[in-house]
This record gives structure tokens, C-alpha cells and sequence, in this order.
């Protein structure tokens, strides 16, 4: 049980790219939550034109646990450097529950809601 979100992180691949190497060398010691092995927190990897896409679904983001820190460290730093980098949202299991980060329009990252019957 718990709450759970689906989440969706875009980071332009210039930026990624850099990232990535600074983990390599172990300068940006947050940025293993993105670049490991196994699918970690996120489930899944898009290499897009012009950016990186990590998305998951169903994934319990509370602020105590290791790897959303991280995740939360590295957007702090994107913010502090050019917020336009990068774009996430979060979106909770509530109807009102949405959360943004950096500039997710720049991405054509955006929430569609809707409905169904049946």
C-alpha cells in the first residue's frame, strides 16, 4: 500500500551529458539515482532529439527515501544553475495533487486529464 505518484523528469541531453560525467568522476555524487545500472526508481528511458526523458508509474516519492532526495538534490542544483534545463512533474494519486519543477513546458511535458465511462 502507500501513496503512490507517477513522475516524469526531462533534461536537456547537453545537460545529461554532463551530469553523467561528473558522476562518472564522482563530482555530482546525486546523480547515480539517474545513470546506474538498474531501473532504480525510474522505470523508464527515452532518448528524445534534444533531451533525456525518465518517467515512472505507481512509484512511492516520499521526501525520506534515498533515491527521491537525490532526484530532489539535482533538481535544486538545475535550479540554481538555469531552471530551463529541465522540466518534471508529479502527479499524486488525489485529483489536485500535481506537482511541478524547473520549466516543464519547454519540454512539451504537460498533465491531460480526462475521462471515461466503462
Amino acid at each position: 500500500m502507500g501513496y503512490r505518484s507517477d513522475v516524469c523528469l526531462c533534461i536537456e541531453k547537453n545537460k545529461a551529458s554532463e551530469l553523467n560525467a561528473r558522476n562518472t568522476m564522482g563530482n555530482v555524487t546525486e546523480a547515480w539515482v539517474l545513470f546506474r545500472d538498474d531501473a532504480g526508481i525510474f522505470e523508464y528511458y527515452e532518448d528524445h532529439n534534444s533531451f533525456l526523458v525518465w518517467s515512472t508509474y505507481g512509484v512511492k516519492w516520499y521526501p525520506d527515501y534515498e533515491d527521491i532526495q537525490a532526484v530532489h538534490k539535482i533538481l535544486d542544483d538545475l535550479d540554481a544553475e538555469n531552471p530551463n534545463l529541465y522540466g518534471m512533474i508529479r502527479i499524486g494519486e488525489e485529483v489536485d495533487d500535481i506537482e511541478e519543477w524547473g520549466e516543464p513546458w519547454e519540454f512539451g511535458l504537460h498533465v491531460e486529464r480526462g475521462f471515461s465511462i466503462g
